[in-house]
């Protein structure tokens, strides 16, 4: 027996109206070279690295967001494969495949899975556990 069985839909289905920040986490794991001056460059196997996205999106009349697991769907369709990919050099466009411009390519993409009512506040891309790159919705515009 299902012990919400009982349970209608109330006649006000939002509480509160307003924008909210949605917060989802991602990791992908890769190959990649990365190159500094001098001619001298790091390769880094089995990489792994971690993302954290805000993204500000309105609450409709059901009390609900842009949602979760469109965003992962679309996410692990379009975005994922290209991070995921065996080198990341080769799957990315011609860049130096550095967390910073890692994280530019994360924003640009992710923004083209979002509706126009939603957009991206922050990204913070993890290299390792002590070392990020913060990007925010200022610094994008």
């Amino acid at each position: 027996m299902n012990p919400l069985e009982h349970i209608q839909q109330p006649q006000q289905t939002s509480y509160y109206q307003k924008d909210i920040l949605l917060n989802l986490s991602f990791t992908f794991t890769t190959n990649n070279r990365i190159f500094f001056p001098n001619g001298k460059h790091k390769d880094l196997f089995n990489h792994n690295y971690k993302f954290d996205i805000s993204i500000k999106s309105p609450v409709d009349t059901y009390g609900l967001a842009i949602d979760f697991y469109q965003i992962e769907r679309d996410y692990n369709e379009k975005i994922a494969p290209l991070l995921n990919a065996p080198i990341l050099n080769e799957s990315l466009p011609v860049m130096n495949t550095t967390v910073e411009n890692i994280a530019y390519f994360i924003w640009q993409q992710v923004e083209l899975l979002l509706d126009e009512h939603s957009e991206i506040q922050t990204l913070t891309l993890y290299e390792t556990i002590h070392h990020s790159v913060t990007l925010n919705k200022e610094m994008m515009q």
